[in-house]
């Protein structure tokens, strides 16, 4: 709290005195436990008006991050997430890669790109290649239009826009601190999964997801039977509470997560399950809402199992793998799912939906060297979607078909290629 307030809140005081939006990321984004560096990942944006995630040197290259910093930008109800890239990747990175990279930063939240600087010695030969420019033949031809590319998805993805996510996940910091030894070589415990957690959601699943911060988990609420992040702008709405691999818990979080499964939500454990709570005061209770919760003893929550004896629906995977089997049994309709990807050595197929300016619009992104055909099943009746693609502006209407409050559509991605699928005005249903 010390480092995010007094370092980077105090900088962001001075840019915003004088009409400068702060921007930048923070070190080793990529670790599973933040403190040696930064303290707490999430709460480092709270007091930056612009989150910033570094994604240099390699294809991927803090991939497991990207929905951290985009996480704390709706947490904390910021419209832009930046990502630093294209630094140090080589004097032969294709130019494929400009539309490959910034797909996948898209799709997880990013809409705003900051080009890596270029560094250059006495002689003016670049440093950290490539260099990104009219001067280089290997890009100059390629810049003009991948600029327009990203000037669209930008245009549309950096709107006042609220975030739509059926899954919750907490972010597991208290736990991190509880587990972290100066100097110490016990700084990535293996209980810690959230990391392997979000990467398989948003890749193999398929499901998008919005990390939850302990300190924004207890200003949740419980409205209509969902858990409610109370943003001015991004008030986003989730179905499902996911608790990562943590021994640890903070009591408030846990009573908010006890709140939300009484509604009669499912709340799925993966991994390890908390068996004591941050202060020595708060184990007796939150031992009794997991054992409520679990239908045994938390030591006893291992090996995957379901429980559907109490007010809510618990479910247990006790390997990240197993996931995806889970989540199709919690749910039947889920906010978007795709169908018919084909797997590739490099490369995913994801998507990132918003409601911005009273319309859903849907980006798809295909950063694999394969054409994709899938099938989207949207949750809501649409009788009139069009799909924008970004790498010329054009437009087109989509057919649909709509059936008990789910709208279904197939549609083909090029490689390396992505489109918005956006409701026409009034259009819903």
């Amino acid at each position: 709290e010390m480092f995010a307030r007094n370092y980077v809140g105090q900088i962001n005081e001075w840019c915003e005195s004088h009409g400068i939006k702060l921007t930048g990321h923070m070190l080793f984004e990529e670790w599973v436990n933040p403190l040696s560096t930064e303290g707490d990942l999430m709460r480092c944006f709270k007091y930056q008006e612009i989150p910033g995630v570094d994604c240099i040197s390699n294809y991927g290259f803090t991939k497991e991050a990207y929905k951290i910093i985009s996480s704390s930008a709706y947490n904390w109800d910021k419209r832009l997430v930046m990502s630093e890239t294209f630094g140090a990747m080589g004097a032969e990175m294709p130019a494929s890669m400009l539309y490959r990279q910034t797909i996948d930063l898209y799709v997880k939240g990013i809409n705003l790109i900051v080009p890596h600087a270029v560094w250059y010695d006495g002689q003016r030969n670049v440093v950290y290649p490539p260099e990104l420019s009219y001067r280089n033949a290997r890009y100059a031809s390629d810049l003009a239009g991948y600029n327009e590319y990203t000037a669209r998805l930008s245009a549309v993805l950096q709107k006042d826009a609220v975030h739509i996510a059926d899954i919750a996940m907490l972010y597991p910091i208290d736990f991190l601190e509880s587990v972290y030894s100066f100097n110490g070589q016990a700084n990535n415990p293996s209980d810690a999964n959230y990391m392997k957690i979000g990467e398989f959601l948003s890749l193999e699943a398929r499901r998008d997801f919005t990390y939850v911060h302990p300190e924004i988990l207890d200003m949740c609420m419980i409205e209509d039977g969902h858990l409610v992040l109370p943003n001015k702008i991004n008030r986003e709405r989730f179905r499902v509470f996911i608790v990562p691999g943590m021994k640890v818990i903070s009591l408030s979080n846990l009573k908010k997560i006890y709140e939300f499964w009484q509604a009669g939500n499912p709340v799925i454990f993966v991994g390890t399950v908390p068996t004591a709570g941050i202060a020595d005061g708060e184990n007796d209770e939150i031992r009794r809402i997991l054992c409520e919760m679990l239908g045994k003893e938390p030591e006893d929550a291992t090996g995957s199992f379901d429980y559907l004896g109490g007010a809510g629906k618990t479910y247990h995977v006790a390997q990240t793998s197993a996931l995806k089997s889970t989540l199709d049994k919690v749910s039947d309709v889920w906010d978007v799912r795709i169908d018919g990807v084909k797997r590739s050595s490099v490369g995913s197929v994801s998507y990132i939906h918003k409601l911005i300016d009273g319309r859903n619009v849907y980006y798809i992104g295909n950063s694999t060297d394969k054409e994709q055909t899938m099938t989207l099943t949207l949750r809501g009746e649409f009788s009139t979607l069009e799909l924008w693609r970004p790498e010329d502006g054009s437009r087109s209407a989509l057919e649909t078909t709509v059936k008990d409050g789910v709208t279904t559509l197939r549609f083909t991605l090029g490689s390396i290629s992505s489109a918005f699928i956006v409701e026409d005005a009034g259009a819903s249903d």
